[in-house]
């Protein structure tokens, strides 16, 4: 169905200030994932260089290359969802997440300090939305206070939801599939006229018969899509002490969020649940993104390297596609299952991604002698100034064994480091119908792996276990300072990945 111009601008004016801000909340940055080396070392590589998935970090990192390399990684990636303490649910995926060919090209003549100039083009998978999730318990308010919330202040006549059938800029979906179910109901009073035998009736209220009640809630999410990104990138050695960068990122969206929420309704308090409610609501979005990067590294000696780079924030043109459908289950007034569905809505929206700012520090151990390594320290920081500041903290390690073998590890700590959680809420007119959504909590990731680097050949092997604490709210009403917030859900999630990482290189 096509929608009027004006109806799509005042929905997208709206949803930008609403719950549609979550969804670049939850696009922002990137996961710890690329090649094996980069993930077993928790992406501490920002001043190591040397590797397709730092360069991301540092395009710096790109002048550190001395010869031609070709590299592909397979990854298995599998994560368990829980609620502390009671539901579960896992999904698995496997995927490429990274593929580079880096040209390098050294300077012979030495002219100008000019060691090597080098260009990389690279695909790289930076986020994985592959998570499934199965909550239940007790909360209060019933979802129809928000529905109330989207009609009752100020007031919406009910004709307005007559006539609109999903197509008035005035009306939330939402309201809409409350209304047309019998969720919740307008009310009217009978004024008296000049005429004592005559009554005016007029619409002063909306109300509905669950909202006093305590409901039983289950919801059941299933995500899946990704974020990749595609990296044309330049760097430069000079002198073997300063190294420079710069990349042009295209970035690309692919999300699917299919949400199932239920409600079973005490007719009384102590009754049985008798009536029941399930809303299922569907969201594709797609998307493409532009940001470019700057990156220096600076290395005073054979055993010390410094690094930082920083990111444009990136501009996405995102459409959405979004429909829903209510079934209501009415035992205890009219002994009727009603049923509703939206029309289908697609729409194109812009957002704006973080910037980031990384520094990093590397020490070199050895270098001379049959064991060498190096530890790595780095520090992300992405803002943007209407969404939440991520901090990220990262150490890596690696230390080369014996012909050419090494192993390696890493460990990284993101936080928002806020205190309270942030309230996403649904606009008045909003399209959208799923009204969960999530607070951020800390993230920690655990890496290790194993390498081989030979004359031509390079193999590595890396695993990662990441855990991420969150809060899962079922919805937010629309006026968070007149009804109360459900409590969240205290989850956790658990993701392990395996990756293997293949590379060709040339003899320089």
């Amino acid at each position: 169905m096509k929608y009027p111009r004006l109806f799509i601008f005042a929905l997208s004016a709206l949803c930008a200030a609403s719950l549609w801000a979550q969804d670049e909340q939850l696009f922002a940055g990137r996961d710890i994932m690329g090649t094996a080396r980069y993930t077993a070392m928790a992406g501490a590589m920002a001043s190591v260089g040397a590797d397709p998935s730092a360069v991301l970090d540092n395009p710096a990192g790109l002048g550190l290359y001395k010869r031609m390399e070709i590299s592909l990684s397979m990854q298995e990636e599998w994560s368990r969802n829980r609620h502390v303490g009671e539901s579960s649910d896992s999904a698995d995926v496997f995927s490429l997440p990274q593929v580079s060919l880096v040209f390098s090209l050294e300077n012979r003549n030495e002219t100008g300090g000019l060691r090597f100039n080098n260009f990389m083009f690279s695909f790289n998978r930076i986020k994985s939305f592959s998570r499934s999730t199965l909550v239940h318990g007790f909360n209060q308010p019933s979802i129809s206070n928000l529905m109330l919330d989207q009609v009752a202040n100020p007031l919406l006549p009910a004709s307005d939801l007559e006539d609109s059938k999903y197509n008035s800029p005035n009306t939330g979906w939402l309201s809409e599939l409350g209304y047309w179910s019998y969720m919740i109901d307008p009310e009217y009073t009978a004024f008296p006229t000049d005429n004592p035998d005559v009554f005016d009736t007029v619409q002063t209220a909306w109300s509905s018969d669950y909202g006093g009640n305590m409901p039983q809630t289950a919801l059941k999410l299933s995500e899946s899509g990704y974020v990749d990104e595609y990296t044309l990138a330049w760097g430069a050695n000079i002198n073997h002490h300063w190294y420079v960068g710069a990349g042009l990122n295209i970035r690309s969206l692919y999300y699917t969020k299919s949400a199932t929420y239920e409600e079973a309704f005490p007719v009384e308090e102590g009754e049985k649940y008798t009536d029941y409610a399930q809303i299922n609501s569907y969201v594709r979005q797609t998307g493409v993104g532009v940001s470019g990067s700057l990156g220096l590294i600076y290395q005073p000696c054979r055993y010390l390297r410094v690094g930082a780079s920083f990111q444009t924030p990136t501009a996405m043109k995102v459409s959405t596609t979004t429909h829903a459908d209510i079934l209501l289950d009415d035992a205890h007034r009219f002994e009727e299952i009603y049923k509703a569905s939206t029309e289908r809505f697609a729409g194109t929206g812009r957002f704006t991604q973080p910037l980031r700012f990384t520094l990093g520090a590397t020490g070199i151990l050895g270098g001379g002698g049959p064991v060498c390594g190096l530890v790595s320290f780095q520090y992300d920081y992405r803002h943007r100034k209407d969404l939440q500041d991520v901090h990220t903290f990262r150490v890596g390690g690696e230390l080369v064994l014996i012909n050419n073998l090494f192993i390696n590890a890493g460990y990284a700590f993101e936080s928002t480091f806020s205190k309270a959680d942030r309230i996403y809420t649904l606009a008045r007119n909003d399209v959208r119908v799923d009204a969960d959504f999530v607070s951020p909590g800390v993230r920690h990731f655990v890496g290790a792996g194993v390498g081989y680097r030979g004359n031509h050949f390079i193999a590595q092997l890396g695993y990662q276990y990441c855990l991420h604490n969150y809060n899962q709210y079922v919805f937010a009403p629309i006026d968070t300072q007149q009804t109360s917030i459900p409590d969240p859900f205290d989850m956790r999630n658990q993701t392990h990945r395996i990756v293997l990482t293949l590379a060709w290189h040339t003899k320089r």
